[in-house]
């Protein structure tokens, strides 16, 4: 007799247990889908940084500011294929600043990165003094995504 009540309380809370499997879940699924949307609304920048005969330079320093703020949002240095990312970047309007050893420091402004999207920039350095530097104002249409390359027009030596 003990046995068969011990039976049903094992089955009765096997009820309560399946009762609440598929209430948990939805709610897990309720709770996560604004994390989940909220992961499309960031955006990101990459590319390769090359030299004028087209090799990869590796170990560039590559700074990520936010000119609103002045805050650096983010550095990096290239890998050994010259390439670089910034990943889940806010969308907004950033500068990006190359340096490396035996170039010309590369400054792009206004560079406009939109949400849910991934915005490519090849740079290639000039050979002189890491104190003379390139600078080159870009807007969303001179940067186009992925494939692309920032062009040479309206690049002024300082």
């Amino acid at each position: 007799m003990r046995l068969i009540v011990a039976i049903r309380n094992i089955l009765a809370f096997l009820d309560e247990v399946y009762l609440l499997l598929p209430l948990t879940s939805l709610a897990m699924l309720i709770l996560l889908s604004p994390l989940a949307m909220a992961q499309t609304g960031f955006s990101g920048l990459r590319g390769n940084i090359t030299d004028q005969s087209g090799a990869a330079i590796a170990g560039a320093q590559i700074v990520l500011t936010e000119p609103a703020t002045g805050v650096q949002v983010r550095d990096a240095l290239s890998d050994r294929q010259g390439s670089f990312e910034f990943p889940n970047l806010k969308p907004g309007t950033y500068r990006v600043k190359f340096e490396m050893t035996g170039f010309k420091a590369f400054i792009a402004d206004n560079i406009v990165l939109d949400a849910g999207q991934t915005r490519r920039l090849d740079i290639t350095l000039a050979v002189g003094n890491v104190q003379e530097t390139v600078e080159a104002h870009a807007g969303a249409a001179t940067i186009n995504t992925e494939g692309a390359t920032l062009e040479e027009t309206g690049l002024a030596d300082l």
